[in-house]
């Protein structure tokens, strides 16, 4: 197994190929991963844990579960955070960006490693985020999370001073269509520098 950097919470990345070729789309594949996660946020039932997540798993979470910065590696840990904490959170409603640059896409970040990523938003009860999903495929085909993170974006009825909202309103964004197209590219390369480094 390779390893990108020895920091001691930096992610090593595996060495995972497909098992078999892909019989259905990366949306696809996603969407029944999220339909399963949904299920089990709802639930909390710890015994699916195995099914949705890869036994070298890691789980960066940022103020989702806790009002704290957390880096979890290996699938026990991120069972025993889960316990301690999902109920509490009440994190669910997860939805995957099927447009845009974040939509789901197979990808192969460095030799040897193949895998599906793409970004979700969920919901809390007064609170809502983002996220960064990674799925491979186990020894049996199963499509697992490898790497996840979750992140909260917003209080509901505290909008952040953005835009319009600023103190004298305006906006950054970009408005043609050639600026957007280069927008999704540059952001394609950063989601996929982040998947390399950014659970540190």
């Amino acid at each position: 197994m390779g390893s990108v950097a020895s920091e001691k919470h930096t992610i090593s990345l595996p060495r995972i190929g497909l098992k078999e070729p892909l019989t259905s789309s990366p949306l696809e594949i996603v969407q029944i991963w999220i339909d399963r996660f949904n299920t089990f946020l709802d639930s909390g039932n710890i015994s699916k844990m195995p099914s949705l997540f890869h036994e070298d798993c890691w789980w960066r979470d940022m103020l989702t579960l806790t009002w704290d910065f957390r880096t979890l590696h290996t699938l026990p840990k991120i069972t025993e955070f889960i316990i301690h904490h999902l109920p509490k959170s009440k994190l669910g409603k997860c939805q995957i960006r099927k447009d845009g640059a974040f939509t789901p896409s197979l990808e192969s970040p460095i030799e040897g490693l193949e895998w599906i990523q793409c970004m979700f938003d969920f919901e809390k009860a007064v609170r809502c985020g983002t996220g960064v999903l990674g799925l491979v495929q186990d020894e049996n085909g199963d499509w697992k999370a490898f790497a996840i993170s979750t992140t909260l974006q917003e209080l509901r009825g505290h909008k952040g001073s953005t835009g319009g909202l600023r103190p004298w309103g305006g906006s950054n964004s970009l408005k043609t269509a050639s600026s957007k197209e280069i927008g999704q590219s540059a952001s394609k390369d950063r989601l996929n520098s982040w998947m390399l480094t950014r659970l540190s």
